[in-house]
């Protein structure tokens, strides 16, 4: 289960994609530095900073719901699988018990025939005295 949780870690990025906004900012920023205009471009910076750890913060938990998300279908998954597997093992096993219901049934009736002799006919006890004719 966990080797698991940890393949889906691993497929669901850690850090979104910055959006359009943040890039603007970050841009802005920049421009501002190019301008000499440092104190625009801290208060810029401070704005970047805040937009970027709301961001990071939004997706971390949409991440944490995306992984959820999937463990839950791959154990559902699994869970239906286990059910069908079962299934068909249990009708295997109904099957060979009708096979061999079957094979009872004809080795019944075959010495049930009065021209057959069962088996148990032909074996003589040894505390009977053989004749010798």
């Amino acid at each position: 289960m966990e080797a698991l949780h940890n393949k889906l870690e691993l497929s669901v990025p850690n850090s979104p994609k910055p959006s359009a906004e943040l890039l603007r900012l970050k841009n802005t920023k920049e421009q501002l530095s190019k301008q000499k205009n440092y104190m625009e471009a801290m208060k810029v910076k401070e704005e970047e900073q805040k937009l970027a750890e709301e961001e990071d913060k939004q997706w971390k938990q949409e991440r944490a719901k995306k992984i959820a998300v999937q463990e839950a279908q791959l154990m559902q998954r699994h869970t239906k699988e286990r059910e069908a597997h079962n299934k068909r093992a249990d009708l295997a096993l109904l099957e060979l018990e009708k096979e061999k219901d079957k094979r009872i049934q004809y080795i019944e009736k075959y010495y049930k025939k009065p021209n057959v002799k069962s088996p148990k006919a032909n074996i003589t006890s040894s505390n009977e005295p053989k004749e010798i004719s």
